[in-house]
């Protein structure tokens, strides 16, 4: 760690992986919050993404791989890793060999014993692991939670309903990203190899014969986890998955419900690419005091939506914005029957400071003074066992 004039530590930071996320968020962040992290060594398996990268952001340690960085004579205090999914657990198993703390893009990892390997290396360094499920970080989410907290719960919706791949939008960020496809020979075959032991350890050989499931897999732990894990935080994780079905493309199928078993309330799960730029990406619920408590981001051009919608008197909603677009607020709405028979909306804006800015503060605290913060080891391990028991109930369900 380096000082600035008043003391306070200034992180040295190595990125892991620097293809859209990282170019599009961030980078650009870490650069912003120079007060706090200094970008000092990207890496990267391709030689153009480099170089475009070196020269763009002025960061010119640059390596092919992880164990170069590491044994490499560059101070590092964090890595951000946002590589490959597959590679999430031995990348970040090693940074935490080596006394590095890790910011990991979500998914964390893909298996249960992945799970429990990096969090064993992580307690035996004693070293930070933050899973980057930034949505949760955001003011409105916090505000969301406080909605509901203690209500009678009737009913929830979890929508992540996207206009179109991110090659859609993304181009519109101004942040003048470049994708290259230089990589080297074997590498593709590599991730698929990796993602289809990862099925089969959990689900079992005969998981591979249906080819809808690789791809079903990938959509749940790549897109639909920020949702799920928002979900969990907010009202818990479900008992069971009543039902699970899927549509769409067979090797990647990208429209989705499912229906959780929350005890005395049920949650519905919807997801769809209608390859329009909208979204409709809210969380909503239903309270026995409110009708609906919504948690909402207007400007969205990709995100989720949650819904707490009541059937009785109130609820909140809300709504993200895709977790691509940087300085976008989010908003949360309450709806509420007033006592005398009127409707009532009353949409509040916590701050215009950004989720991901928002969540740069926590990560830099936890690893700089200890503070806790909820998106650790042990909660993004949930997640796989979530995703699990909607692939189990998918695969069950007859198509």
């Amino acid at each position: 760690m380096t000082s600035t004039t008043t003391s306070s530590p200034v992180l040295q930071v190595a990125v892991v992986g620097c293809g859209e996320i990282a170019q599009v968020t961030h980078i650009p962040n870490l650069i912003i919050a120079n007060h706090m992290f200094k970008a000092v060594a990207l890496v990267d398996i391709s030689t153009s993404t480099l170089k475009h990268c070196s020269e763009r952001f002025g960061i010119t340690n640059c390596f092919s791989s992880v164990d170069e960085l590491l044994a490499s004579s560059v101070p590092v205090d964090l890595v951000f890793i946002c590589s490959a999914d597959q590679y999430h657990a031995d990348q970040a198993i090693a940074c935490a060999n080596a006394g590095k703390h890790v910011m990991l893009e979500k998914p964390m990892v893909q298996t249960l014993s992945e799970a429990d390997a990096l969090e064993e290396a992580r307690k035996r360094n004693n070293v930070v692991i933050f899973v980057g499920y930034m949505r949760r970080y955001a003011t409105a989410f916090k505000r969301f939670k406080d909605a509901i907290n203690g209500k009678d719960i009737k009913y929830v919706r979890v929508r992540d309903i996207i206009g179109g791949q991110n090659p859609r939008f993304t181009p519109q960020t101004g942040m003048y990203q470049r994708m290259f496809t230089d990589f080297p020979p074997g590498a593709a075959a590599d991730v698929k190899s990796r993602a289809e032991a990862n099925l089969v350890e959990n689900f079992g050989n005969a998981a591979l014969t249906d080819p809808s499931n690789l791809g079903s897999w990938q959509i749940l732990t790549a897109f639909s986890s920020h949702a799920l894990s928002a979900m969990r935080e907010a009202i818990g994780m479900p008992a069971h998955v009543h039902f699970a079905c899927r549509r769409g493309d067979l090797e990647r199928p990208n429209w989705w419900q499912v229906l959780f078993d929350h005890g005395a309330f049920n949650t519905l799960y919807e997801v769809q690419d209608d390859s329009q730029c909208t979204a409709d990406s809210r969380w909503a619920s239903t309270t026995l005091d409110s009708l609906t408590h919504t948690l909402k981001c207007t400007p969205a051009l990709r995100g989720s939506r949650f819904n707490l919608t009541g059937a009785v008197s109130s609820g909140p909603v809300l709504a993200n914005s895709s977790p691509y677009i940087r300085a976008l607020p989010i908003n949360v709405t309450i709806q509420k029957v007033l006592p005398n028979g009127d409707y009532d909306e009353n949409t509040s804006r916590p701050t215009y400071v950004d989720f991901y800015n928002l969540t740069l503060i926590e990560l830099y605290k936890a690893v700089t003074e200890g503070t806790e913060f909820p998106t650790t080891v042990m909660d993004g391990r949930e997640d796989v066992v979530l995703t699990k028991m909607i692939m189990n109930a998918v695969m069950d369900h007859k198509q």
